[in-house]
């Protein structure tokens, strides 16, 4: 069952693209092989992570479930939402998002910063263009992709009930001790299409409740 599982098969392929002397991040030919990816990522349900509503926690605004990680490949994880809650605004530095929702609505609103060499000075203000919203459902096979350089910045919303997806990140954030950064927006320049970053303290509202992973082992 764990060989044969989808999520080993992303595995798999992941790992087949990533050598130890060659690291992914530095590889632009990494970025062809993206919509391979996004096709086995996007057949993911959540009978194959056996997900359930109940394991969404009731006191947590977000609950967590940890399905693989490793510190060269990719990481792994389920982010359940109650009604109404949301991942605020944050980052993946140096890192590729893949977002497959399992459960639900989701809302993904993201933004590309203009100068990315910015983004690195986080006290320093950031202007950024605003990317179209995505909606994903758990009816659909779509992958939402977030590039190290488009649409990185981004918050994930529950509509209209509770949600849950898999979160895809490559490299995974112990591949280069990377931490997100989380943004408050300022749209005073939204009238020319950008907007203003910047970086504030995990908001006390944000938390998560942890389960274990029931699913197939990898």
């Amino acid at each position: 069952m764990a060989n044969s599982s989808k999520i080993s098969k992303v595995l798999r392929f992941v790992q087949q693209l990533v050598k130890t002397d060659n690291p992914l991040i530095s590889r632009p030919e990494f970025e062809q092989h993206i919509s391979q990816i996004t096709h086995l990522i996007s057949s993911v349900q959540k009978e194959d992570v056996n997900f359930h509503a109940s394991s969404i926690s009731k006191r947590a605004p977000v609950t967590f479930i940890n399905i693989y990680d490793d510190e060269l490949t990719l990481s792994a994880s389920i982010f359940a939402l109650q009604d109404g809650s949301f991942l605020p605004t944050h980052d993946h530095p140096h890192m590729y998002g893949f977002i497959k929702c399992i459960y639900g609505t989701l809302k993904i609103t993201s933004y590309s910063p203009v100068n990315q060499s910015s983004v690195s000075s986080q006290s320093i203000p950031t202007s950024a263009s605003k990317e179209p919203d995505v909606y994903l459902t758990d009816t659909s096979q779509d992958v939402a992709v977030l590039m190290p350089d488009k649409g990185n910045v981004h918050s994930i919303a529950a509509i209209d009930g509770p949600g849950a997806f898999i979160d895809f990140l490559i490299p995974p954030y112990a591949f280069r001790d990377n931490c997100c950064h989380y943004f408050s927006v300022d749209g005073n320049d939204s009238s020319k299409g950008l907007y203003t970053l910047h970086e504030v303290d995990c908001p006390s509202s944000y938390w998560c409740a942890t389960v274990p992973y029931t699913g197939p082992q990898l």
